[in-house]
């Protein structure tokens, strides 16, 4: 991943032909913050206290869903992913790109799926045991 730092949309635009993946605009990240900060108060305070490390020990995280996972083709109800990990699923990113935000407790899951998901670090610890590729038995 090649992150680059740009003052104008313009000097944006150049990077990324230059090669970057990524590319932050430090003065309208700025702007962007300050009108949510004015607009939702809460929102903003809410995201900046489990983004940050000075909040509570919510933390957001992502986990593949890998081919070699038995998890891959369950859904989130049959896995019971909040009763089982403590973990909240709060978007899904499918292989081809696409986010759902709020996904189905019916949606299958399928290898090359990313969860975004939030909790204490127990919790996501748990949910990453849950879809981490079961080892293969010695001798089968």
């Amino acid at each position: 991943m090649r992150v680059a730092r740009a003052s104008t949309r313009e000097a944006e635009r150049k990077l990324l032909l230059a090669g970057a993946n990524r590319v932050v605009q430090p003065y309208a990240a700025a702007g962007t913050e300050m009108a949510k900060l004015a607009l939702k108060p809460q929102v903003a305070a809410f995201l900046e206290m489990v983004s940050s490390h000075a909040g509570p020990d919510l933390r957001f995280e992502e986990v593949e869903v890998r081919p070699e996972s038995q998890q891959a083709g369950r859904t989130i109800r049959e896995l019971r992913i909040r009763a089982t990990t403590g973990a909240v699923i709060v978007a899904l990113r499918s292989p081809d790109g696409g986010f759902d935000t709020t996904p189905s407790p019916d949606r299958r899951f399928v290898a090359g799926d990313v969860l975004i998901a939030i909790g204490t670090e127990p919790e996501l610890r748990a949910l990453e045991d849950l879809f981490a590729p079961r080892a293969g038995v010695v001798g089968a």
